[in-house]
């Protein structure tokens, strides 16, 4: 049976380079296309104030911004979403779907 994959553009906010791990994620879910684009370290347009695992608080003034642009699975796309949401050094994620 065919399995629906979905293009999907996930944008996040980091503090230290985690492409290598993002990139691990979504090639293990599948992913048919993987495009990167590293926008560099840019300052945030507000502070992001963000607690850590152990309950500490950063305040994040600036971050390294990438663009990923991949085609996979639905419940992949929704596992890399939650790996990030939980990574410490990510700040801020975003994905949209195009079906």
């Amino acid at each position: 049976s065919d399995q629906m994959h979905l293009q999907s553009l996930t944008l996040f906010v980091d503090s230290a380079d985690t492409k290598k791990t993002v990139l691990n994620s979504i090639i293990a879910g599948g992913a048919l296309t993987v495009e990167f684009l590293n926008r560099g370290l840019l300052p945030l347009t507000y502070s992001i104030k963000k607690k850590d695992v152990g309950g500490f608080a950063k305040t994040y003034l600036d971050g390294i911004y990438m663009h990923v642009s991949y085609i996979t699975k639905p419940e992949s796309q929704f596992d890399l979403q939650k790996k990030l949401n939980s990574d410490d050094d990510v700040i801020r994620t975003i994905t949209v779907l195009h079906k």
